[in-house]
């Protein structure tokens, strides 16, 4: 390599793994080969990742075997494992920790080689490795949840290594996309290739890959087969797994490559048959690869109207519509569509290998509310003068935490008639459409955040039922990861368009959360006592919803924007720009009326605990909403 640097990103296998020959072969004339790289070099080393048992996201199912056959197919071809095995299911600090000592590893060595197989995305055209408590709502929270494979691949470039390899298949599917989240896209974006470097992914970037129909995928069972083949570089290697996998899929994967490489690089060096002599720099005997004469399995195309909704086949978890599902063998697969609203559609598709099913299904809205999970959901009878005399509420059997399910719909958001002058940051009313959502029938309370917590951080300790306080907005984010990791369950802050939307009764013309009386409904500076009281004291709102105007604020998962009105998108939206601050919202017992308006916008630091400051006091608290 002449003290060259040569840079190898493979594309990994976040859903795949590597199937690998014996370590002694024989060609087609009967003559036994050694291999001449299956010891332990001493100047390889590899880190193996395998994520599956994701918490926010949908759980993977063959990633754990996958890195356990590639930590297997590194063995046989010499590296040494960082902690002797394949790393599985790890969380944000278990990935940066295994990530730094494979950093202190490489040192000294001529190649290291990073395999990852789990969840990965792209967001503003940079790729992420998903650890397993990543709980994504906004793009901003890309840097702080996730790991980015830049900074992965700067740090083997600084290490002073010859050869660096980072195999890495980012999934299938965006799997955040059922949250809305604008700038993440499928699969992984195009990465310039610097000199000495090749970039090869499973399939082109912006699309995703097939997880296949059995315990590995077809890119991962050809490139495990073809990266043990004695004498190919790594050219060849890609070459051969590309003409496999268009092969095993009927053309639907196109897997996709790019690179600057100025050095030939084997995985295998080329051998000798036993008894001869080995030609200095020769190729060695031609190795012959079996390949697949015809397509083995076929995909189906799913789209919905409305989109979004989730696919299930054969009862497993694959993603939101639209998406193609590859690698399925052929005959009867059962296929489920599922959308929050509408109609379960179950049906059975036909494979044939080689083709692609497109499958498009028009959803019907269902005629009333799905029935409650026994002991979990609850319809509620309320008195209405609408047509709909029933709402939907919800237990978290881990805190206790009740819920009430939002219709989605259109409304007008921000400050408008009827409410004298409105400050610059309620402006422009606007027309939004949110997708129905469950948030807290109150504010997370002292009890639920000890629970969760093991501690009560509040100013107003007066009992488990008064909410909680002097609370952050990064304070709220840890108590979301760990009862999510609890329960089972998922939750987030809501957006400010979510928030609002609820507090307004479903979008009504409502001053105040639940009318225009805000003595009704609100814990505000004129009547609270200079206190907080304990939840649901107070009328609730249209919804059932309570104290979402005063007692405490309530932080969203928005970054500050005073011009956020006039960006914002129509569906769903979410300011992800405009500062450092966060949104908070509903005000507090120690402000006047003005400030507990549902159209009021507040703000602070994500790190402040609210003692003292603009928004007086002990007051910073949570309300949460459940995605799933």
């Amino acid at each position: 390599m002449a003290g060259r640097l040569l840079s190898i990103l493979v594309m990994a296998s976040i859903c795949m793994g590597l199937l690998f020959a014996p370590s002694s072969t024989a060609d087609d004339r009967g003559v036994r080969r050694k291999d001449q790289a299956s010891a332990p070099t001493g100047d390889r080393v590899a880190l193996v990742i395998g994520n599956a048992a994701y918490k926010n996201v949908t759980p993977l199912e063959n990633t754990i075997n996958d890195a356990a056959i590639m930590a297997d197919a590194l063995k046989s071809l010499g590296f040494e494992l960082v902690g002797g095995k394949a790393q599985t299911n790890l969380d944000k600090s278990g990935l940066d920790n295994v990530i730094r000592k494979f950093g202190e590893a490489m040192r000294g060595k001529k190649v290291a080689f990073l395999y990852y197989s789990g969840h990965g995305v792209q967001v503003d055209g940079r790729n992420y490795l998903i650890p397993t408590s990543a709980n994504v709502v906004a793009k901003t929270d890309a840097k702080y949840e996730l790991v980015n494979v830049d900074n992965v691949l700067d740090d083997m470039n600084g290490s002073g290594t010859k050869v660096n390899i980072i195999v890495l298949d980012a999934c299938r599917i965006n799997p955040f996309g059922e949250k809305g989240l604008r700038g993440m896209g499928s699969g992984l974006a195009g990465m310039d290739a610097p000199s000495g470097t090749l970039i090869a992914y499973a399939t082109g970037p912006g699309k995703t890959a097939s997880d296949g129909a059995g315990k590995n995928s077809p890119y991962t069972e050809s490139l495990a087969r073809v990266i043990k083949e004695p004498g190919l570089d790594i050219e060849d290697v890609f070459r051969e797994v590309g003409k496999d996998v268009q092969i095993m899929t009927g053309g639907v994967q196109v897997p996709w490559k790019m690179d600057s490489l100025t050095e030939k690089f084997y995985f295998r060096n080329p051998v000798q048959a036993e008894g001869a002599i080995q030609t200095a720099g020769g190729p060695g005997p031609a190795s012959v690869l079996p390949k697949p004469q015809t397509p083995r399995t076929g995909s189906i195309n799913v789209k919905s109207t409305p989109a979004g909704a989730m696919v299930y086949v054969n009862g497993a978890q694959k993603g939101l519509t639209p998406m193609t599902i590859g690698g399925l063998s052929p005959g009867s697969v059962g296929l489920k569509i599922v959308h929050d609203g509408y109609e379960t559609v179950e049906d059975t598709v036909e494979i044939e290998a080689g083709k692609e099913e497109i499958m498009n299904y028009t959803l019907a809205k269902v005629a009333a509310p799905p029935p409650a999970k026994p002991g979990t959901e609850t319809p509620v009878k309320i008195p209405s003068t609408t047509a709909s005399s029933t709402r939907r509420e919800w237990k978290d059997p881990t805190t206790g935490m009740e819920f009430v399910w939002v219709e989605g719909g259109t409304y007008q958001m921000g400050c408008g008639s009827g409410v004298g002058v409105c400050p610059p940051n309620e402006l422009p009313e606007h027309e939004v459409t949110v997708s129905g959502f469950w948030i807290g029938k109150y504010s997370v309370t002292q009890g639920q955040w000890q629970k969760v917590m093991g501690n009560n951080p509040s100013g107003f300790k007066k009992g488990d039922n008064y909410p909680v306080e002097t609370v952050s907005w990064d304070d709220a984010k840890e108590f979301i990861l760990k009862l999510n990791a609890r329960s089972g369950y998922s939750f987030r802050l809501p957006t400010e368009a979510e928030w609002e939307y609820a507090a307004r009764s479903g979008g009504k013309a409502e001053k105040y959360a639940g009318g225009n009386d805000v003595d009704a409904v609100a814990w505000y500076g004129a009547n609270s006592g200079k206190s907080t009281h304990p939840v649901g004291a107070k009328a609730p709102n249209g919804l059932g919803i309570y104290d979402m105007s005063g007692n405490v604020w309530q932080w969203c998962e928005d970054i500050y924007d005073v011009d956020a009105y006039k960006k914002h998108q129509r569906n769903n939206p979410i300011s992800n720009s405009g500062g450092s601050s966060r949104v908070l919202r509903g005000g507090s017992w120690s402000r006047d009326a003005t400030w507990v308006r549902c159209t009021f916008r507040g703000q602070w630091e994500p790190a402040s605990h609210g003692l003292g400051g603009h928004l007086g006091g002990a007051g910073l608290g949570i309300r949460l909403v459940r995605t799933n």
